[in-house]
C-alpha cells in the first residue's frame, strides 16, 4: 500500500516575498517570531513541570554565605558614608578658615599705613569662630613686611590655624603698593 504525502498546509506558510516589500519584510519576520515563541513556550512548560515537584530550599551554608556577603556590602557603604561626612566637615572648616583669612587680609589692605608687623609667634586672635568672635577653634595671625619683588611693595600674609582631628592651616598672601 502506497502512502500519499499530504499536501502541505498553505495557511501556515509565510506569504511569498514580493519585490515591493524589500525594505521591511514584515510577513517573514512575524512568522519567524511566532515560531521562536512557540519553541520557548514548549521549553518553559517542560522546565515549569520539573520545578513544581521540587520541595528543596536553601541550605544553611548558602544562607550563611549570603548573609556574609550582605553584611560586607553594608559595612562598605557605612565606611564610605563616614568618609563623606568627614570630608564635608573638613571642607566646611577650610572654607571658614579661608573666609577668616580673606576678611583680615581686606581689613589690613584698607589701612593707610602698613608698618612691619609679625605676630604669628603669639597670635593676637585665638579661639575665634567663623564670625571672628571668641569661643571657636580657629587662630588667626598676620605678618606685614617689605616685598623682595620691588621698592614700595609690601607683602601681607594671613595664616589661620585650627585643629579638628589634625592640625591644619590656611595661608593667604597679597602685595600692596605703598608710596
Amino acid at each position: 500500500m502506497e502512502r500519499a504525502n499530504p499536501e502541505p498546509n498553505k495557511d501556515r506558510r509565510p506569504p511569498p516575498f514580493r519585490r515591493e516589500d524589500w525594505a521591511f519584510p514584515r510577513y517573514l519576520f512575524l512568522h519567524c517570531v511566532r515560531r521562536v515563541k512557540s519553541r520557548i513556550g514548549a521549553k518553559r512548560g517542560i522546565m515549569r513541570s520539573h520545578l513544581i515537584g521540587r520541595e528543596e530550599g536553601f541550605t544553611l551554608n548558602e544562607v550563611l554565605a549570603s548573609i556574609g556577603l550582605i553584611s560586607i556590602s553594608i559595612l562598605g557603604f557605612s565606611l564610605n558614608t563616614m568618609s563623606v561626612i568627614r570630608g564635608n566637615y573638613i571642607s566646611k572648616n577650610v572654607t571658614t578658615a579661608t573666609f577668616l583669612a580673606q576678611d583680615k587680609l581686606e581689613q589690613l589692605k584698607s589701612l593707610a599705613t602698613l608698618s612691619d608687623l609679625g605676630n604669628c609667634a603669639d597670635p593676637p586672635e585665638k579661639d575665634i569662630t567663623a564670625t571672628g568672635s571668641a569661643g571657636g577653634i580657629y587662630g588667626r595671625c598676620w605678618t606685614i613686611k617689605d616685598s623682595p619683588l620691588g621698592a614700595g611693595l609690601r607683602e601681607i600674609t594671613v595664616t589661620v590655624r585650627w585643629t579638628d582631628y589634625l592640625s591644619r592651616k590656611v595661608t593667604l598672601s597679597t602685595l600692596v603698593f605703598t608710596e
